[in-house]
């Protein structure tokens, strides 16, 4: 249904306390609605919005309005004054998260440019390489010939 492999929903499971599927008597797990809707959105941050698994959980720690906000594109709610110094604390925490998430998805793109200008250069090389060769094939087709036409009138 997801597309995911078993072994990443149990991956997600240990690492997000949100998420804790039930299990029957046989010890299939039993997502409810809810848990199926978190793990849809976990998809889409992870798959979609490269977050890594920490910057996942610490969006789902600051609640519904902040994981929607990031799906649909919108600015992550802040409060304007916490309620408390933990919510800060947690607001900057999340703020330095995703800022995070940015600078890792910008290496990632620059990373990615580099490996396809190195892949067209040793495709370039490759193509140059495959010339040189069928130069020497033919060199060496023609100097057959040759030997053979020695041989043939000696």
């Amino acid at each position: 249904m997801l597309g995911v492999k078993a072994s990443e929903l149990r991956n997600w499971e240990q690492a997000l306390p949100h998420l804790a599927p039930q299990k029957n008597k046989s010890g299939h797990r039993v997502y409810t609605r809810k848990d199926v809707e978190l793990l849809f959105q976990l998809r889409c941050l992870l798959y979609e919005k490269q977050f890594s698994l920490e910057g996942a959980r610490a969006l789902l720690e600051q609640g519904t309005e902040a994981m929607e906000a990031v799906i649909t594109g919108k600015p992550i709610p802040v409060p304007s004054e916490p309620k408390d110094a933990a919510q800060g604390e947690s607001v900057q925490w999340l703020q330095a998260a995703f800022e995070a998430e940015q600078r890792a998805r910008q290496e990632a793109e620059r990373r990615a440019a580099k490996a396809l200008e190195d892949l067209e250069f040793w495709k370039h090389s490759a193509r140059k390489a495959e010339a040189q060769l069928e130069v020497l094939e033919r060199a060496v087709r023609h100097a057959i010939e040759k030997m053979k036409g020695f041989s043939e009138k000696g």
